[in-house]
């Protein structure tokens, strides 16, 4: 049995997104280890899971609750939406660092009609996003990985330059 850890900051104003996790295709089911720090619009959590790691891996996370009503302007101007960062994930105190966002990305799974309607507006929304662990749709963030753990992590490291 292996710890998996997912840093998550969650930002919303009215309710905070409801996400599902799926790890190698199995529902798995956190447990709130840590929350970081708490505002009126934004919640960084530690969540913890045991899971039985293969050889190659996959962890799924499911947002499916976004409405148009979750996003407001607030009264000092300010908009407010209803999403969440993949901030670092971690497997048996191994961090994946860069190799999060190296191997991670986001599909959407938003209706026609809304994305014709963001289209009007003037809004692209890309079907895929390689590289991507922002949940800002309702969809599937995914990233694959492999055991062991530390090997994944050197091979798909990469310097950051800022």
């Amino acid at each position: 049995m292996s710890v998996l850890k997912i840093f998550i900051e969650y930002h919303f104003w009215k309710r905070k997104p409801n996400l599902k996790f799926y790890f190698n295709n199995e529902i798995i089911n956190p447990q709130n280890e840590f929350t970081a720090e708490k505002h009126d619009t934004q919640m960084n959590n530690i969540l913890s899971f045991d899971v039985n790691l293969l050889r190659d891996n996959r962890l799924k996370i499911v947002m499916q609750d976004k409405t148009d009503n979750d996003l407001l302007i607030s009264n000092d101007g300010t908009f407010i939406d209803h999403w969440c960062k993949i901030r670092e994930i971690e497997v048996d105190n191994i961090k994946f660092e860069t190799a999060l966002l190296n191997c991670c990305n986001f599909q959407h799974q938003m209706s026609k009609e809304w994305l014709k309607d963001m289209e009007k507006k003037g809004h692209e929304i890309l079907p895929f996003y390689d590289r991507c662990n922002d949940i800002r749709l309702n969809g599937e963030f995914n990233i694959s990985f492999f055991s062991p753990i530390w090997k994944f992590q050197v091979e798909n490291y990469h310097e950051r330059t800022y």
